[in-house]
């Protein structure tokens, strides 16, 4: 009896076993199916914040805005230059010298910001268009006379023949310093030496008068024309480039929105030029008109200054005010 009942205990307890062993084996193979579910789960993403979007879609329209101010300007510029290339006197050449600085203190705000652009399909697109409206440092005996070297630069290279082509070929052709076109090019040639050092004398017309100058002055109109040219290669670029994806998130919104206040904060530190941050200062304030929008909006106030709680009427524009502005946004982005 005692035999029977131990083996009974015993089918019992591995009945229990077994019974055990299958229960295990079926919660492994559940967790088994169940751990990809949760691998494959895409994080969860937030969509852009309409107002951002808002913003940064009339921050691209700003740039676009300043491409225009500037080509506007450098054609204006190019217009009095030919009178003055007609007839050279001093005060014409005294007011081209101002006029095209105030072309290129429009167009430094936007240079900046260009040249470091998140968007690195569009930075490979227009870095040899910024590098060829303007590049500096550039050395100057490379383009025209020193007082020490009065045969020096391409202006007195009789060798080389003077064309766009030709132009555009000697731009850093052995060194980044081989500057041949641009903004900072055209101002060496109208200003000479003294546009690095004010103590110097003052470019003189006559250096513009024929027959002896006629090389010169061939090189400033090419050199003009150039720069009207890679302006309208650049406007072009930006009219067709979107600042944001339509699938993109807050996270990235607001990524791009610090890289800009970055780049201006970084550029406006080492220098003090109140017509940069006056420039920075109107891409942040800039509403696209309604007759550039295609669609009506009820909001096209709501730009970067407006959702980084900038004031409403001009701030103070100080290097040292600024900065603070532009730091007070960045924490705000955090």
């Amino acid at each position: 009896m005692a035999v029977k009942l131990g083996i009974a205990l015993t089918r019992v307890a591995f009945i229990l076993a077994l019974g055990f062993s299958i229960t295990s084996c079926d919660q492994n193979t559940q967790d088994s199916n169940t751990a990809p579910e949760k691998a494959n789960t895409a994080p969860q993403t937030t969509p852009i914040e309409p107002a951002l979007a808002k913003a940064l879609k009339h921050y691209q329209h700003a740039q676009i805005h300043a491409l225009n101010t500037t080509l506007s300007c450098v054609n204006t510029f190019a217009a009095n230059l030919n009178l003055f290339l007609a007839a050279p006197t001093q005060p014409l050449l005294n007011n081209n010298q101002q006029a095209l600085q105030h072309c290129l203190n429009l167009y430094i705000p936007i240079h900046t910001l260009l040249k470091n652009a998140s968007n690195q399909a569009l930075q490979t697109r227009i870095t040899p268009l910024t590098s060829s409206v303007y590049s500096s440092p550039i050395l100057p005996g490379y383009v025209d006379y020193l007082v020490q070297y009065p045969n020096s630069g391409i202006v007195n290279d009789i060798a080389l023949a003077l064309s766009e082509q030709s132009l555009r070929a000697q731009q850093g052709l052995t060194d980044n310093g081989e500057i041949s076109i641009g903004f900072e090019v055209i101002a060496f040639i109208l200003m000479g030496e003294q546009r690095y050092n004010q103590s110097l004398t003052p470019r003189p017309s006559n250096d513009f008068v024929k027959p002896h100058a006629n090389r010169r002055r061939e090189y400033l109109t090419i050199a003009v024309s150039l720069l009207q040219q890679d302006l309208t290669a650049l406007q072009v670029i930006l009219s067709n480039t979107t600042t944001l994806s339509i699938s993109a998130t807050q996270s990235e919104a607001r990524r791009l929105t610090r890289n800009i206040l970055n780049t201006m904060l970084e550029n406006i530190a080492p220098q003090n030029l109140d017509s940069l941050s006056l420039g920075y200062w109107e891409l942040l304030k800039y509403s696209t008109p309604q007759d550039e929008i295609s669609k009506p909006s009820n909001n096209i106030d709501e730009t970067l200054a407006t959702y980084l709680k900038w004031p409403q009427q001009t701030p103070d524009l100080s290097r040292e005010a600024f900065t603070a502005q532009l730091k007070a946004s960045l924490q705000r982005l955090q």
